[in-house]
């Protein structure tokens, strides 16, 4: 017992620790759809990202042989391939929608014969044209 008369209680009760981690469950699930939407959005940004490279790849290697090279879509549109070299594909749920024409060439000057492209993924697309005088590759943000 203590000065006072009561015995010292140490640790917690049932009922305060249930509270703990019934808060920590709340707070779990308010935040773990926005940390899943960042990793979403992260893994679109990568896949974008390597869908230019792909085409910057088609320019440079065009310039680069002083030959005719083509950029092309494969499949249902979630791979495409430089000059029929298959590139790796893109994640699960990825596609590549062309607006014009499902490739495009890239000459020994750097220019194309130009054409435009969307990666769509669960609400979000981005827009990919190529200018077909300068082969020059600009991209849209995401939205």
């Amino acid at each position: 017992m203590s000065a006072i008369g009561k015995p010292h209680q140490h640790g917690f009760t049932l009922i305060e620790a249930l509270v703990v981690v019934a808060i920590a469950g709340l707070i779990a699930g308010l935040a773990f759809p926005r940390i899943d939407r960042a990793i979403h959005r992260q893994h679109f940004r990568t896949n974008e990202a390597a869908l230019v490279q792909g085409i910057r790849l088609a320019r440079a290697t065009a310039i680069r042989t002083s030959t005719t090279t083509r950029f092309s879509l494969l499949g249902t549109g979630d791979q495409f391939a430089v000059d029929n070299v298959a590139q790796p594909p893109l994640a699960k749920g990825l596609r590549i929608a062309a607006i014009d024409r499902p490739s495009l060439r890239f000459f020994a000057d750097g220019s194309s014969d130009g054409g435009r492209f969307t990666l769509i993924d669960r609400g979000l697309r981005a827009d990919i044209t190529v200018y077909p005088s300068t082969g020059v590759v600009s991209l849209a943000a995401p939205q």
